[in-house]
């Protein structure tokens, strides 16, 4: 009988643990959401700057090629392939 009582005591004592345990989880997963919910006016602007910043990077290139196709100038297959044509 006290074998049992014994091992009733363990399950609980694990359960209870388990229980801990998820809870703990729980709460790490609280608190990462609370912190990207944070970040993320940060993060937003940090897009935004790399969007401006890839516009003006890229428009030029976009004009150029445009322009080229209009004229019937196309760009070589060493050139699509970003080699240097001779």
């Amino acid at each position: 009988m006290a074998d049992l009582k014994a091992t009733a005591e363990l399950r609980v004592e694990v359960r209870g643990a388990e229980a801990g345990g998820a809870g703990a989880s729980a709460r790490q997963q609280q608190r990462s959401a609370s912190a990207a919910c944070t970040d993320y006016p940060s993060l937003a602007g940090q897009l935004k700057q790399l969007r401006e910043q890839a516009s003006e990077w890229l428009t030029p290139l976009v004009n150029e090629q445009r322009q080229g196709e209009e004229q019937g100038v196309r760009p070589t297959d060493a050139e699509d392939a970003g080699e240097e044509s001779d």
